[in-house]
C-alpha cells in the first residue's frame, strides 16, 4: 500500500511537468523572436492587460484539472501493476479511456474559442480603430474570390480559371473607406490547389485590395525579384516565381538600384508608371519587404481602378494560447507596424496620383 501514495505523487509531479512544458517552449521561442520598434497605444496595452488577467484564470483552472487527472492516473497505474488479473486489466483499460477522453475534452474546451473570438475582436478591432477609425474589423470574413482572380498575382488568375480543385481559407477581414472614394479591404488568406497527396500551396499571407475613384493610366505589376532570395529561394519558388507573373508588358527601370534589387516593375506605359511608383512609394514598398536579406515577401498590381497586393508568409493572426501571455507588446508590434505601412503606402499612392491624375 506504500506504493499507492507514491504513485499518486508521481502522477501529480507528472502533471506539474505537463503544465510547465508549454511555458518552457514559449520562452525558447520568445528568446529567438525579433523585436520591432515603436510603441503600442496605451488604450491597447490596457486592453491586453485585462485579457491577460482572464487568460490566467483559464490557465489556473486547466492546471488544477491536469494535476487531478494525472494523480488519478498515477493511482490507477499502481492498482494495475500490483493486481495483474483480468478484472484489473479491464478496469485499467476503462481508466485509460476515461483519462484520454477527459484530456481530449479539456483540450478542446481550453482552445478558448469564446475567449479567442472576444480577444481578437476587441484587440484587433481596437488596434485598427486606433490606426484609423474609418476601418472596421470582422473576424470570420475574407477578401472575395473576384479580387484574387483579377489581381494577376501569385498565379491566382490561372489557378482560379482552371478546373483544378481549389481550397481558399481566410479570416481577419479589415475594410472601410479612407475618404475621397478610396476603399480598402485586407484579410489573411491561404490558397491551395489540387486534392489528396497532390495539394500544393499557392498563396499564404495577407492580401490587400484598394479601390480608387479613377482608373490607373497603365496596367502595372511590381513583382518580387527572386535572384537574391537566399535561404528561402527554393521555398519561394515553390509558392510563386516569375512564371506566375507573365504579363504582356515591358520592364520599367526606375533608376533606383536599392529598389531594383528587390522588385521588378512591368507596365504598359513607362512614363505613367514612373510617376506612380515614385521615390516615396518605392520607400514604402521596400519597408514592406520585411527588411530581410534572405526573403522577398510583397507583390502588387495596378489594374483598372484597383491596386492588389499580396504579402507572403505574413498575417494578421494572433491566436491566444493558454500558456502564453496575451499582453506582450512585441507579439502585437509586428501586426501594428504592418498595418501602419499599408496605410502609409496607400497615402503615398494617393499623393503620387494627385500630382499626375489618372486619365478617365
Amino acid at each position: 500500500m506504500v506504493l499507492l501514495p507514491v504513485s499518486i505523487v508521481a502522477g501529480f509531479l507528472a502533471g506539474l511537468v505537463y503544465n510547465r512544458i508549454p511555458i518552457w517552449l514559449d520562452r525558447q521561442n520568445q528568446s529567438a523572436q525579433n523585436t520591432h520598434g515603436g510603441t503600442l497605444p496605451k488604450s491597447l496595452t490596457m486592453l491586453l492587460d485585462a485579457f491577460e488577467e482572464e487568460r490566467l484564470k483559464h490557465q489556473k483552472r486547466s492546471d488544477v484539472i491536469n494535476l487531478v487527472l494525472f494523480s488519478i492516473f498515477g493511482g490507477t497505474s499502481w492498482a494495475y501493476f500490483t493486481q495483474l488479473d483480468p478484472r484489473m486489466a479491464k478496469a485499467y483499460f476503462f481508466a485509460l479511456l476515461f483519462f484520454g477522453g477527459i484530456m481530449w475534452i479539456k483540450s478542446r474546451f481550453f482552445l478558448l474559442r469564446k475567449f479567442t473570438k472576444e480577444y481578437k475582436t476587441e484587440v484587433l478591432g481596437g488596434l485598427i480603430a486606433g490606426l484609423d477609425p474609418r476601418l472596421e474589423y470582422t473576424q470570420d470574413k475574407r477578401v472575395g474570390n473576384e479580387a484574387l482572380r483579377d489581381s494577376g498575382l501569385f498565379g491566382l488568375t490561372k489557378v482560379m480559371e482552371s478546373n483544378e480543385p481549389l481550397s481558399i481559407e481566410g479570416e481577419d477581414y479589415i475594410h472601410g473607406s479612407l475618404g475621397e472614394g478610396v476603399d480598402l479591404q485586407i484579410s489573411d488568406l491561404e490558397v491551395y490547389r489540387g486534392e489528396g497527396e497532390q495539394v500544393r500551396l499557392v498563396f499564404a499571407g495577407t492580401f490587400l485590395v484598394v479601390e480608387f475613384p479613377e482608373p490607373f493610366e497603365a496596367e502595372t505589376y511590381v513583382m518580387p525579384d527572386f535572384s537574391g532570395a537566399g535561404v528561402l529561394q527554393d521555398l519561394l519558388h515553390q509558392v510563386s516565381n516569375k512564371k506566375t507573373f507573365v504579363v504582356e508588358a515591358q520592364q520599367v527601370q526606375l533608376n533606383n538600384p536599392e529598389f531594383e534589387k528587390v522588385y521588378d516593375v512591368f507596365s504598359t506605359k513607362e512614363e505613367s508608371t514612373k510617376n506612380l511608383i515614385n521615390s516615396k512609394v518605392q520607400e514604402h514598398l521596400l519597408a514592406l519587404d520585411n527588411k530581410s536579406a534572405d526573403k522577398v515577401l510583397v507583390a502588387c498590381s495596378f489594374k483598372g481602378n484597383r491596386m492588389y497586393m499580396g504579402s507572403l508568409f505574413t498575417n494578421l493572426r494572433f491566436e491566444p494560447s493558454l500558456h502564453r501571455p496575451v499582453n506582450r507588446a512585441e507579439d502585437w508590434q509586428m501586426i501594428y507596424t504592418q498595418l501602419e505601412l499599408y496605410l502609409q503606402l496607400i497615402n503615398a499612392l494617393q499623393q503620387s496620383r494627385a500630382v499626375t491624375p489618372a486619365n478617365s
